[in-house]
């Protein structure tokens, strides 16, 4: 029965090989030399490939921190990307945001700049609501009623006057009540036009009252340049001295006018 020597054990394979070489010194001496020698390559070699494996563990950490190096790089540049579209973002948003802004401010200063030219040259009459006793009022003949009839008047005779539509006009003074209030302060955009008006333009205003006298009534109408007139009649006479109220006032507002009504060449060379 043969004896088997595990090939890892050197010390048993060379006490095997020297069994069978015994009684030859030579060859017992050179099998030794061979065999150490072949032994001491075989070391080399596992130490070798020891250190291969070493080396190609530290090269696959190298090439592990390598890709994490990569992953972290590649997560910096898609940061850097998105913080770059969010800054032309942000830009494009401030550029619009500033062109709104200047589109609101310009617009802002044109209504400004028409207001006041509108003011300026404002050469209008503005009627404005008339007083009337509470008897009239509860029957419908308010001062807005009243005032509205007697602007009627006036269009009528501004009508009959061939006037040229560059002349002046007339208005109502409650008609553009356009109510913007403001906080704490409680003033219309109404308000801010109708005191520039009043403060750059040439508008004659002008103001009634209606007064009860027993079974008569009285009729005062005053404007801006000239003196007050007053009209007495019975409250049936209202439409009648409504009408020869707006022809004083018509006239003394536009004396050149008086002409119009008997010569209508004068009346367009006097702009009437």
């Amino acid at each position: 029965m043969k004896s088997k020597t595990p090939k890892s054990n050197p010390d048993a394979a060379v006490g095997l090989i020297l069994g069978k070489t015994k009684g030859n010194p030579e060859m017992d001496q050179r099998t030794t030399e061979y065999l150490e020698e072949h032994i001491a390559l075989a070391k080399s070699q596992q130490e070798l490939l020891g250190i291969e494996r070493a080396r190609n563990q530290r090269e696959m950490e190298v090439h592990e921190l390598h890709a994490e190096n990569l992953k972290l790089h590649n997560s910096t540049l898609q940061a850097q990307r998105t913080q770059l579209r969010m800054q032309n973002r942000h830009a494009r948003l401030s550029l619009v945001y500033q062109a709104v802004l200047s589109m609101i401010a310009v617009t802002i200063l044109g209504v400004i700049v028409y207001a006041v030219y509108t003011a300026a040259t404002d050469h209008s009459i503005v009627v404005n609501q008339f007083q009337v006793p509470p008897s009239f009022a509860a029957a419908g003949e308010n001062g807005t009623v009243v005032a509205s009839e007697f602007l009627d008047q006036l269009q009528d005779l501004k009508a009959s006057a061939l006037r040229t539509p560059d002349a002046r006009s007339l208005q109502n003074a409650w008609s553009n009540n356009i109510q913007l209030q403001i906080p704490q302060v409680h003033v219309s955009l109404g308000d801010i036009s109708r005191t520039l008006h009043k403060w750059l333009g040439h508008q004659v205003e002008i103001n009634g009252e209606l007064v009860q006298q027993g079974k008569r009534i009285a009729l005062t109408v005053r404007g801006t340049g000239f003196a007050a007139r007053t009209y007495t009649g019975a409250p049936t006479d209202l439409h009648l001295m409504l009408s020869n109220a707006a022809e004083y006032v018509y006239v003394q507002a536009e004396p050149n006018c008086l002409l119009a009504l008997a010569d209508p060449k004068t009346a367009k060379d006097s702009g009437c």
